[in-house]
């Protein structure tokens, strides 16, 4: 009946060791997912900015 504890003991680590290694691997794709989000962001930043700057160039173009 020794065995039997320890079983359950190792069947216990494995599963924490499982549900760690896929903690891990949800960790890295919200990184993934936020690196993406954020040069997403920075590129839309930049072509509202490039719009911004044409719009205004045409309103003094028109105004002239």
């Amino acid at each position: 009946m020794f065995w039997l504890p320890v079983c359950a003991l190792f069947v216990s680590a494995l599963h924490i060791l499982t549900v760690d290694t896929k903690c891990k691997c949800i960790q890295d794709e919200l990184v993934n997912q936020d690196t993406k989000l954020t040069n997403l962001t920075n590129k839309l930043d930049k072509e509202i900015h490039v719009l911004r700057a044409q719009l205004e160039a045409a309103k003094h173009d028109v105004i002239k």
